[in-house]
Parts: structure tokens; C-alpha cells; sequence
């Protein structure tokens, strides 16, 4: 027994009130008496570790690949990683599942660039669909019947702001000479659909 065991023995003893000091420093045991039993106290539990200084062993992955919340392997990883095994099913597994990948990775592209071909033709649609109805408007209003007898025409055409004409022009995409008297074709196409817009009001 060593030295500080049999010091924490005696320690103890001197505790419960088991041992007396003697001459010249010398502790004497106290026997108790027949009819009083020993008074004893029970020793501490020995010390063990702490239980919130104990770490909790990480969740393993569902699919037993290490713990959860770690990255999966990529799929380069797993083909290096049969090819280094040597064994040949597993090689040849390997060559299977990436020729597989390059396969995918050419259909993607090209699914994706036909979904932007197709993008770009509904966007060219609907552009030609919107010149389309400019021309069949200027027509209609160039050759839309007239009411009025060549004077009167002429009247209106002279009645007509220019600048207002230009200004319809630009907005609805009519080419109109900027300089100049403004050309009959544009001035009737004007005429025509503010009576159109009075027509709906």
C-alpha cells in the first residue's frame, strides 16, 4: 500500500472519530464498544469522467458511408476507388457506370441547348407576329375606302399636325420622314386610327 493511500485511510479513520492522537504524535485506534457498533461512513464514490465532458458518438450515415451531414463520395471517387481495388468485376463496374455518366452529362447539353433554340424561335415568333400587324394596319388604312370627296382630303391633310403625325408614327414603328411634308400614306394611316380610336370611345 503506499504512502498516500494509507494517508487517506488514516484520514478517514480520524474522521468517523476511530482514532485518538497519542504521545510523540502517535495515533491510537479506537476499538468501540461490544454493545455500540462502529460508526463508519461510506468512502466516496471514486472519481469518474465527467458526463458533459463525455463527446456523443457522431450519428452514422444511413447508408453506412461515414457520418451524417458528410459529403457523399463523387462519382470519380467511387470509379478511382474500384479501379484501385484491383479486382477486375469491380473495374469493369467502374467503366460501365462512367461511360453511363458521360452519356447523361451529353444529354443534359444538348436538352439544354434546345430548350434555348426553342426560347429564342418563340421570341423571333412573336416579333414577326407583331410586324405582321403593323403592315396589315398600314394597309388597311391605305387602302380603306374614303368618304370624303379629294378636297376634302386634301383639307385634312393639311389640318394635320406633323409633329403629332411623327410622334404616332415613332410610337407605333411607321417609317415617317423627320424632315420635310409628311407623306400621304403616313398622314391617312394616322387619320385612319384616330377615327378607329374615336370609333371605340
Amino acid at each position: 500500500m503506499s504512502l498516500s493511500t494509507a494517508q487517506r485511510a488514516v484520514s478517514q479513520l480520524d474522521h468517523d472519530g476511530l482514532v485518538t492522537s497519542g504521545g510523540r504524535g502517535r495515533r491510537t485506534l479506537v476499538t468501540p464498544a461490544a454493545d455500540q457498533p462502529p460508526t463508519s461512513r461510506p468512502l466516496p464514490p471514486a472519481p469518474g469522467p465527467d458526463p458533459e465532458t463525455v463527446p456523443e458518438p457522431a450519428p452514422e450515415h444511413p447508408h453506412g458511408q461515414g457520418p451524417a451531414g458528410a459529403a457523399p463520395p463523387s462519382i470519380a471517387d467511387v470509379v478511382a476507388a474500384a479501379r484501385a481495388t484491383g479486382d477486375a468485376k469491380l473495374a469493369a463496374q467502374a467503366d460501365k457506370i462512367e461511360a453511363a455518366f458521360d452519356a447523361l452529362v451529353a444529354m443534359v447539353g444538348e436538352h439544354q441547348a434546345l430548350a434555348r433554340a426553342q426560347a429564342d424561335v418563340d421570341r423571333l415568333e412573336a416579333q414577326l407576329a407583331e410586324a405582321r400587324a403593323k403592315v396589315r394596319g398600314l394597309k388597311q388604312g391605305k387602302t380603306a375606302p374614303k368618304s370624303r370627296t379629294a378636297a376634302s382630303g386634301a383639307a385634312a391633310h393639311r389640318a394635320v399636325d406633323p409633329k403629332a403625325v411623327r410622334v404616332w408614327a415613332a410610337e407605333n414603328g411607321v417609317d415617317c420622314n423627320t424632315l420635310g411634308i409628311v407623306r400621304h400614306e403616313v398622314v391617312d394611316a394616322y387619320l385612319a386610327a384616330m377615327r378607329a380610336e374615336g370609333a371605340r370611345a
